[in-house]
This record gives C-alpha cells, structure tokens and sequence, in this order.
C-alpha cells in the first residue's frame, strides 16, 4: 500500500481513507505551499529496479541452498 510507501510530511501526505474532506483539505494547503512538494521530491529515493530485486532474490537462495 501506499502508506508503507511514503513517509508522511518527508517524501509525500497520506490523508484517511474514504474521506474527500480530508483529500481537499490537503490539496488545498499544497495549492498554498508550492514549496513542499519541492522538498518532498529532493527527499524521494529512486525506486529499486528489476536489477536490484533479483540480486536480493538471488542471495537469499543462495543462503537457503547453504543450509
């Protein structure tokens, strides 16, 4: 989900589920202070490729095998 993915206030907002007053609300302090989503993008990390997945795989079979 998309809360274990964003760290509130750091990289991104979450807001309730099921809840349009609480999205606007937020959409309206974001129009007001541009300048937050500037920050929360300089402190976004680059998402982990297929590459990087697969090595991570690969070394836990490979201690799995070792057992």
């Amino acid at each position: 989900g998309i809360a274990e993915l964003v760290n509130d206030g750091v990289t991104g907002a979450l807001f309730a589920p099921d809840d349009p007053e609480d999205l606007a609300r937020l959409l309206e302090k974001l129009s007001n202070r541009r300048d937050v989503i500037d920050v929360w993008r300089k402190n976004l990390r680059p998402p982990r490729t297929m590459e990087d997945v697969a090595t991570d795989m690969a070394a836990v079979y490979r201690c799995l095998i070792a057992e």
